[in-house]
């Protein structure tokens, strides 16, 4: 009976895992992209499940009726143009004492599996870059700063991906 929302969801595909395999009913996002929305909406039709809120905004302006229990965040941060105002919108909008799962790339420590030089040339065709990149102690930092605290984090120093959860204080 938790609400969990997803957090700038892209194709949906944690909202559609969660309403078909583990069946969740209280399930939501928000997403910027209408098309990303619109793909979404015409695949829970085809598989006959019925169709979570989706709300169509950035996170920043995002101001939920009701506060939720559990968000994901997930490979988010590392491409927005201002984390702060995210992570404003994150503690607004979830309850005390909910939960955050957040997902980043851990990059500042594993070996890139792209090459380091697409980082350093002008061309738009072979560049893989982010405005942010985060490690776990800056992460750790910016949500601190809003009363979030670490519960779990994964083993994210042998591989790619650094996934911490944390409770809204």
């Amino acid at each position: 009976n938790k609400k969990i929302f997803d957090f700038a969801f892209g194709q949906g595909g944690l909202l559609f895992s969660a309403a078909k395999y583990f069946k969740c009913k209280n399930i939501s996002g928000v997403e910027y992209s209408k098309k990303n929305i619109l793909n979404l909406i015409k695949l829970f039709k085809k598989e006959k499940i019925k169709v979570p809120k989706l709300i169509n905004s950035s996170i920043e302006l995002l101001n939920l009726k009701e506060k939720i229990d559990i968000g994901f965040l997930t490979w988010t941060l590392c491409n927005c143009i201002d984390p702060i105002n995210i992570v404003v919108s994150l503690k607004k909008n979830i309850r005390k004492g909910g939960y955050l799962v957040v997902a980043e790339s851990s990059r500042i420590l594993v070996p890139f599996k792209k090459v380091i030089q697409n980082y350093f040339v002008s061309s738009k065709k072979i560049g893989h870059t982010h405005p942010w990149h985060w490690s776990l102690n800056s992460l750790l930092n910016i949500f601190k700063i809003f009363g979030f605290e670490p519960v779990k984090i994964n083993r994210f120093f042998d591989v790619n991906d650094l996934v911490i959860i944390f409770k809204n204080n």
